[in-house]
């Protein structure tokens, strides 16, 4: 144990839990809007989460969105932040 101070935190990656993450807000009839809340709230919480980060490690591969590492990799670039990306080849 070197006594760092270190936590992991990820991308919400279950489908139906991310498509929940704005329901706290109240009920949607309509799937649109559902889907546009929780997105924003997921967002939010990515970017609270780089904001505070010292490092990040953003992953490209077939099981994650491109895009949303590709915009990831973007902010920490544009807040300064030191980070890694990782590809599968």
């Amino acid at each position: 144990d070197l006594g760092l101070d270190i936590s992991f935190t990820s991308p919400v990656t279950d489908h139906d839990s991310s498509d929940a993450a704005g329901d706290f807000l109240g009920h949607e009839n309509i799937q649109f809007w559902r889907d546009h809340k929780s997105s924003k709230v997921n967002a939010i919480r990515t970017q609270a989460l780089l904001k505070a980060s010292d490092i990040a490690i953003i992953r490209f591969g077939d099981k994650y969105k491109q895009w949303n590492a590709a915009f990831d990799a973007g902010y920490c670039a544009a807040l300064g932040k030191t980070y890694i990306t990782l590809h599968n080849e």
